[in-house]
């Protein structure tokens, strides 16, 4: 058993140590990750994500980019139209368009020791992803891209409670666990006066009153509504002290490598040194509703109901609902309303399910 044990911390370590070493090439004065790091920096549009032997670049919360700890990069050419015009940059990428594949390696087809060479292939993948999202709805991932700008890093960032570490979030119990529950679009930790420790927090944006419930036309993929995202949440909840361990240190990794405003908040939040494991936020941004309108009061009824044990399914076992109740328990569900028309997230902006229902039905009365 002693043996074993200790086998399994040398792999622990030996994948941290794995992962310092990636990390550091970010950190480093010269070379190529450095230099996209500084590329990074001029183009805020785009998020910066590491990923334990990877990092994935996003544009307006989309992946466009990947650069893996082999120095591999991989371009996300599955949005790229087959006539686009990206063959007249990189050979042989037509044959490519519509996949996601490695294309080059770091060094070779271009240089990437050079911050303009970078610039370059961001801006144009940023162009290929306007041209393929042109005349579609991408009014939330706009949004979801203005939260991270304007939490961590522009205008009055240091004055707001959250912090983004992570969007696209898809949600696992843990590293190793293969069952999807849930994708977020982003991930925060949340710090203020009043938190004694730094807490988790999910957030999810939802544009326009279609939204709020998923109502697509039946051409379209189903997508979820608040009710099926705070459910996500509720499977996901029961997460072990595993799932918490390095969120910190993702906040420490952004601030380092310069996408985190730094100032006196940052910094207690990072000398607390971990998260608090329970309960944590769900948030939703609820963007242009128009509040005449019946959806939203429906799913948060819903959500009440399912709260004391009545889900919308009725196909669970007893066993299932009694663990879903439990679960509920660590979830503090908030409703996040504007802040002066910003998306600066304030705790005093926070709503729980009572008070934004009642400020609701007041709002829609009032029509």
């Amino acid at each position: 058993m002693t043996t074993r044990i200790t086998g399994l911390r040398a792999l622990i370590n030996k994948q941290k140590d794995n992962k310092t070493e990636f990390f550091d090439k970010f950190k480093k004065e010269d070379g190529a990750c450095r230099e996209l790091i500084k590329a990074l920096h001029l183009l805020p549009q785009f998020m910066f994500n590491l990923r334990g032997d990877r990092v994935i670049i996003y544009y307006k919360c989309d992946k466009v980019l990947t650069v893996h700890k082999n120095g591999e990069i991989e371009l996300t050419l599955s949005r790229v139209k087959k006539d686009s015009v990206l063959g007249d940059l990189f050979d042989n990428a037509r044959k490519y368009a519509g996949t996601t594949v490695p294309l080059f390696d770091i060094d070779k087809n271009f240089n990437t020791k050079d911050k303009s060479e970078w610039l370059k292939l961001l801006l144009s993948m940023s162009a290929y992803m306007d041209e393929y999202n042109k005349g579609k709805n991408g009014v939330e991932k706009e949004i979801q891209q203005r939260i991270v700008l304007e939490n961590n890093l522009l205008g009055k960032s240091e004055a707001t409670d959250y912090f983004i570490i992570d969007t696209e979030y898809i949600a696992k119990t843990s590293k190793n666990d293969k069952v999807n529950n849930g994708k977020f679009d982003a991930m925060a930790v949340h710090y203020s006066e009043d938190t004694k420790l730094p807490q988790l927090a999910f957030i999810e944006v939802k544009a326009g009153n279609d939204a709020v419930c998923g109502n697509q036309k039946e051409s379209d993929k189903k997508q979820s509504g608040v009710y099926d995202h705070w459910f996500d949440v509720v499977k996901f909840s029961n997460i072990s002290d595993e799932f918490f361990k390095d969120k910190i240190e993702m906040l420490q990794e952004l601030k380092e490598l310069g996408f985190v405003k730094p100032d006196d908040k940052l910094n207690d939040c990072l000398a607390k040194k971990q998260i608090a494991m329970k309960p944590f936020q769900m948030i939703f941004v609820l963007a242009n509703y128009d509040q005449s309108g019946a959806e939203l009061i429906a799913e948060l009824e819903d959500i009440e109901k399912a709260q004391k044990g009545d889900f919308r399914k009725n196909d669970f076992s007893l066993e299932q609902i009694k663990e879903f109740k439990e679960n509920v328990k660590n979830i503090d569900l908030r409703f996040a309303v504007s802040s002066f028309m910003g998306y600066g997230l304030y705790d005093e902006n926070m709503l729980t399910l009572e008070e934004f229902k009642k400020l609701l039905i007041k709002n829609t009365k009032g029509k």
